[in-house]
């Protein structure tokens, strides 16, 4: 019978071996390694679960981490060079479609009227001249190609009022391509004058003007034609009138005094003439007798 008990606690005994703490207040065995005691076996055992759950997920983890952080940059990458690439790609195609509607918008250009805003031109500085010498002027066109004229004037050339307005006109229909015309003669006094451009078509439309340039007497004046204007007479007054009147009355009634006088004296000359000399010359019968 005590055999009997010794094996059944031996027996006993092997089975409980596993599940008993080892640093636990109760038996050693192998299976507990932070339990405490009987009670910590069960602890043990499911602290050993968990933290083989643990330790058998937290290998995945890292692994699932990793394929999240290193997979995610490619994809990134990626999206980011293909919409590179499509924005790039799309760019030029905008570019080049624009142009051709422009082009084929343009086919049939739309006439405007040229004003001095659409048709401009810029003087070079011209150089200071002497009279009766040659000089040329040069310009720059900006627009359309069209005829001008050219007008050299002191009217706004000095800050000082001029007494007298000169304007010469150089040539009244050049073309804004020529980009130049030359001066042979400056007939001006001296002075300073300017050149300004005007459109053939509509006169007094000035396009441009030129910087001032001064023009001084030289050796030879000979060419320099006289600008001064003719001195208006003065209106005549009511008594002046009324005496001319009178002046003119007076003089016809003279004439005509005159004229019926010699009239006269012509008609009694013709009447009595016949009559003295018929009296003067001797009759036929004296004749007979002094023959």
């Amino acid at each position: 019978m005590r055999l009997q008990c010794r094996l059944f606690l031996s027996v006993l005994f092997l089975q409980i071996q596993p599940s008993l703490g080892k640093d636990g207040d109760g038996d050693d065995d192998s299976g507990d390694k932070h339990g405490h005691g009987k009670d910590g076996d069960s602890s043990s055992t499911s602290s050993s679960s968990s933290s083989s759950s643990s330790s058998s997920s937290s290998p995945s983890t890292p692994t699932t981490n990793a394929v999240t952080i290193n997979t995610p940059p490619p994809n990134t990458v990626t999206r980011t060079a293909t919409s590179t690439t499509t924005s790039t790609s799309q760019v030029p195609f905008s570019s080049s479609s624009h142009p051709s509607a422009q082009t084929s918008g343009s086919s049939k250009p739309t006439q405007t009227a040229i004003t001095d805003t659409t048709l401009m031109i810029h003087f070079a500085p011209p150089p200071n001249i002497s009279t009766c010498d040659s000089t040329t002027f040069f310009w720059t066109p900006v627009g359309p190609s069209n005829n001008i004229s050219l007008v050299v004037t002191n009217n706004g050339a000095s800050n000082n009022s001029v007494t007298e307005t000169i304007s010469t006109t150089l040539t009244k229909s050049v073309s804004t391509n020529t980009q130049l015309f030359t001066w042979f003669d400056v007939d001006v006094t001296q002075g300073w004058y300017l050149i300004q451009a005007e459109l053939a078509a509509q006169p007094n439309t000035v396009l441009a003007k030129s910087a001032p340039f001064f023009v001084e007497n030289g050796t030879d004046t000979s060419c320099v034609r006289p600008h001064t204007q003719p001195i208006p007479s003065p209106s005549p007054t009511p008594n002046q009138s009324s005496q001319d009147r009178s002046h003119v009355s007076s003089a016809q009634i003279i004439g005509l005094v005159i004229a019926a006088i010699a009239a006269c004296v012509i008609l009694s000359v013709a009447f009595l003439f016949p009559r003295w000399w018929r009296r003067a010359l001797p009759s036929n019968r004296k004749r007979r007798l002094l023959y």
